[in-house]
């Protein structure tokens, strides 16, 4: 908005302001894509995005307290402790107190858990082939590239 001559707010008319050009709307876009890939390969696991991500790490790290957990999959406290939960009801993980620290809550897969995953492995790799099909390899790495150091926090 700007002030006319008499002080009156209206809009901008010279604003150079294309939507299809504008990152947070591109980055929605591409993860609506990605979210829609993922759904139609990962559908009979029964798995959402964020519950896959959650197994997969504690799979890759074997057992990590739940708080670990959260930060490495950048969900916060209660989301994760909603997903761990769930995935707890279901047999897939086991929660268990750390001998160190028995009020800290520690995560692993349960046998359950584990053989999901190894059925997870190949589609969950069909995904990110699907979902970026259309790059050439070196754009595919690029864009990983430039993904991983807009997100990293160091």
């Amino acid at each position: 908005m700007v002030k006319d001559e008499s002080g009156e707010n209206k809009p901008a008319t010279n604003v150079n302001y294309q939507l299809d050009r504008q990152i947070g709307f591109l980055l929605r876009r591409a993860h609506q894509h990605a979210s829609s890939v993922f759904q139609s390969i990962m559908r009979e696991h029964g798995l959402t995005p964020g519950q896959f991500a959650v197994l997969a790490r504690v799979h890759e790290c074997k057992e990590l307290s739940q708080n670990q957990l959260g930060r490495s999959v950048d969900m916060d406290t209660a989301t994760v402790y909603g997903v761990v939960v769930r995935m707890e009801k279901r047999g897939l993980l086991e929660r268990f107190a750390d001998q160190n620290h028995r009020s800290r809550l520690r995560v692993r897969l349960s046998h359950e858990g584990e053989v999901l995953m190894q059925q997870c492995f190949e589609p969950a790799q069909t995904v990110s082939e699907k979902t970026l099909e259309k790059l050439s390899d070196e754009e595919e790495q690029l864009l990983l590239n430039l993904l991983n150091k807009l997100v990293d926090k160091s």
